[in-house]
């Protein structure tokens, strides 16, 4: 029963959801079926403006289906010069773009429409279908609204001009009195104010006296209005004169704060730039670093696991070698030069297996061990490894006898070989160390001990493995400790 009712408010949340996509779907076919019976663009492009009008609905909103149709009426109108269409489709374009708070387009296109006649881009008014004859033409009240919105737009973004042409005009109302000014001090100076006062004093009887005073008098007021015509214009170059450096000013300081700016995104960008480099050489050091101690692909997974997981490899060949009389020759030498011999032979020991793909394992006082097939697998493991050991074995024999040669003394070696399966792996969580467990590690260490020096001792399981390039000596059936007897062969290479 709980089923069941999950089932059915499921049921009722889905359906109004598959009912709104089945009425886009119809709306959409019918819109369809109503271009293809068109025979004109004029009526195409009235299609899909009806559309366009119809998804820009609130009942029906899709903005995204509005504006492709709106697109498409709008450039079919354009391209056959349809006027009404053309008009049409600006409005919608502009109601789309107000939805979508994209102000630039809104106010292009509203101002298009309202070039074409319609006086406003609001909602429109709109059935249920873009088929329906209930699509009223935009020019609404609140398309009407809209249109102002457009003009104090308009008008905020005109202000700065406003201001601007209001101090021109103060500038011109100036200049104009200025002009006054100089026509009555030319009025002045022409004598016709002197001649009519002349024939006003003769006309009142004036005394010869009043008249003189009366042109003193005027002559006063004539200098007065010369200074404070001299003095307006002085203040008016003033002004201009401060305005011209105040932006002057202002100029310097977006300069220099520009180019304050500039050097400081320079400085950082160098900065980030040394600092990128001097951390990516710091990752190649350590991960060069990592990658001499570990295997490429146990180091991989360890910087990306954090961990590495253990391996069994079925099929391996290992190799051990040993210094002979290592003790005894030991205490004759100092402790460089004890440290620097082993360092020389164990370098070329490590540039012998890399030239034959092996691995190396550690190194344990004089002990050198390494092995072959892992950590990617190969089935001449065997072969490489053999050639590894006579390539040791020859270059101790001709270092022994160069410092035979210059009365220095000298470690003869012992080599041994087995194959068979190991474990390896990574233990611990300090000082990372990659190694191998099984019999074969143990078996390939008895293999060294029961050797000789000079000589590459190998197992029979080693034997089986190798080709008939290698000239081999049974040496029978030799006791191992813990393993019993064991078939065991030197291995040379042959002439």
């Amino acid at each position: 029963m709980r089923m069941a009712r999950v089932y059915i408010i499921i049921g009722l949340l889905l359906f109004p959801l598959s009912a709104v996509y089945a009425e886009d779907k119809t709306q959409e076919d019918d819109i369809k079926r109503r271009l293809s019976v068109c025979r004109d663009d004029s009526c195409r492009s009235d299609v899909n403006l009806d559309a366009a009008a119809y998804f820009s609905n609130p009942q029906n909103l899709n903005l995204d289906k509005a504006l492709q149709y709106a697109q498409e009426g709008t450039r079919i109108a354009e391209a056959v010069k349809y006027r009404h269409g053309m008009a049409m489709g600006y409005a919608l374009l502009a109601k789309i773009y107000k939805a979508k708070k994209d102000v630039p387009n809104y106010l292009r296109y509203g101002r298009k429409a309202l070039q074409y006649g319609i006086t406003g881009v609001g909602d429109r008014q709109t059935g249920n279908s873009p088929s329906g004859s209930n699509m009223s033409p935009p020019g609404s009240a609140p398309a009407a609204q809209d249109g102002r919105r457009i003009d104090d737009l308009e008008r905020r973004n005109q202000l700065t001009q406003e201001e601007l042409a209001k101090q021109r005009a103060a500038m011109e109302a100036q200049q104009q009195n200025q002009e006054m000014l100089r026509r009555e001090l030319e009025d002045l100076n022409s004598g016709k104010l002197q001649t009519e006062l002349a024939l006003l004093a003769k006309d009142s009887l004036l005394s010869l006296k009043d008249t003189e005073l009366l042109l003193a008098t005027l002559q006063a007021q004539t200098q007065a209005a010369e200074l404070r015509a001299l003095t307006k214009d002085n203040e008016l170059k003033e002004l201009t004169l401060k305005k011209h450096k105040e932006q002057s000013r202002l100029y310097s300081i977006i300069a220099i704060l520009g180019v304050g700016i500039s050097w400081i995104m320079i400085i950082m960008y160098f900065t980030n730039r040394r600092h990128a480099r001097k951390l990516a050489k710091e990752k190649d050091r350590s991960d060069a670093l990592l990658l001499n101690i570990l295997p490429h692909e146990i180091a991989t997974e360890l910087k990306n696991t954090g961990k590495a997981r253990a391996r069994r490899y079925e099929n391996v060949t290992v190799m051990f070698t040993d210094f002979r009389n290592f003790s005894v020759i030991s205490k004759n030498m100092s402790p460089e030069d004890l440290v620097k011999e082993i360092d020389d032979c164990y370098s070329e020991f490590d540039n012998i297996i890399n030239r034959h793909g092996l691995e190396k394992i550690k190194t344990i006082g004089d002990s050198y061990m390494c092995a072959g097939g892992l950590p990617h697998e190969s089935e001449d493991h065997a072969l490489r490894v053999v050639r590894a050991a006579l390539d040791i074995q020859e270059f101790v024999t001709r270092h022994m006898r160069e410092r035979a040669s210059m009365g220095l003394p000298a470690f003869d070696i012992r080599i041994g070989v087995h194959s068979g399966p190991v474990v390896a792996g990574i233990v611990g969580s300090k000082k990372f160390a990659y190694d191998i467990w099984g019999d074969t590690v143990n078996t390939a260490s008895r293999m060294e001990s029961s050797g000789v020096p000079g000589k590459v001792n190998i197992s029979e399981f080693t034997v089986e493995q190798l080709s008939d390039n290698f000239r081999l000596e049974h040496r029978g059936k030799i006791p191992v400790k813990n393993l019993g007897e064991m078939n065991q062969y030197f291995v040379e290479r042959k002439e």
